[in-house]
């Protein structure tokens, strides 16, 4: 089981690796936004609302290119994040779903 861990583990920081300077900044954003509102686990919508409060991302650039409300957005996502358990005194670990985004985006990306 520990052998599995490590290797989950290894495969995770990969991952994490293949994301340009904005996406890691975004990740450590939501680990410390998911600590800040006492989340337990940091989700994938820690990561989703970090990338859209970044300065030219991609992500802001595709959500103006599709004409969406980009304050709406980040208030539907604040309603998301505050319904998350909290209380946690520190992170108990990072959501898979952040990794399987990760893995899917990449995936599209390097498509040829």
């Amino acid at each position: 089981m520990e052998q599995r861990r490590s290797s989950q583990s290894f495969k995770r920081k990969e991952l994490v690796g293949k994301l340009d300077p904005v996406g890691v900044r975004a990740f450590k954003a939501a680990a410390d936004s998911a600590k800040l509102r006492g989340n337990p686990y940091v989700e994938l919508v820690h990561f989703i609302e970090q990338l859209v409060l970044s300065d030219r991302s991609d992500v802001q650039m595709i959500i103006a290119d599709a004409g969406l409300d980009a304050s709406r957005l980040t208030a539907d996502m604040t309603r998301a994040v505050d319904k998350l358990p909290y209380g946690a005194t520190s992170i108990e670990e990072f959501s898979d779903h952040i990794f399987h985004a990760i893995q899917e985006a990449w995936n599209l990306a390097t498509l040829e």
